[in-house]
């Protein structure tokens, strides 16, 4: 299953999808794998369900968050907001975006890793051993064997993305670059 592809080009795009908040907003509705409302949201951001709502409309004109449904909770009509999978691109093909993709990795990387821990931690030794699995490393890749890799990665990714039965959220953080021209290799 392909999903959406988001470029967000224009600084105002990435001031929205940046924001640490909202970014936290979207970790939430990614990792719980289910629809929620303004208020759910509220009380694990520990905002105001109005403060949510805010970010949730500055959200959806970029297409990374939609209504999912309504609900008539006595008497009241609750909005259900859900992420739609979408893999988002930050200004590939501008050079003066640079800082913004990279300060972005960094909060997503960092973001991932201090959740494994705080799991290692919050567990310890009853964590099972299939529970979470670090890995660094150097692969010594063809080109032809990158790009099978990348292709089954994202192949993989897509079909995975959104919860189904049994399921259960797994967060990860993955980068993959050419080290041949690191500055560690170079004579």
């Amino acid at each position: 299953m392909n999903h959406p592809v988001i470029e967000l080009n224009t600084m105002q795009e990435l001031k929205v999808y940046m924001s640490p908040v909202r970014q936290q907003l979207l970790r939430i509705l990614e990792l719980s794998g289910r629809p929620m409302t303004p208020k759910s949201l509220s009380l694990r951001l520990g905002v105001s369900p109005s403060s949510v709502q805010h970010h949730l409309k500055q959200l959806l004109p970029l297409g990374v968050v939609k209504v999912d449904h309504q609900e008539r909770i006595n008497g009241i009509v609750a909005t259900y907001y859900a992420c739609t999978g979408a893999t988002v691109c930050i200004g590939a093909t501008r050079a003066d975006l640079r800082n913004d993709r990279e300060a972005l990795a960094f909060q997503v990387v960092q973001t991932a890793v201090q959740g494994y821990f705080e799991t290692m931690h919050r567990l310890g030794p009853t964590m099972p051993e299939e529970g979470g699995d670090a890995m660094a490393g150097v692969l010594h890749l063809t080109e032809a064997d990158w790009l099978a890799f990348r292709t089954q990665v994202k192949a993989f990714f897509d079909a995975h993305s959104l919860p189904g039965p049994d399921t259960s959220p797994w967060e990860f953080a993955l980068l993959a670059y050419d080290a041949s021209e690191s500055s560690e290799v170079s004579p």
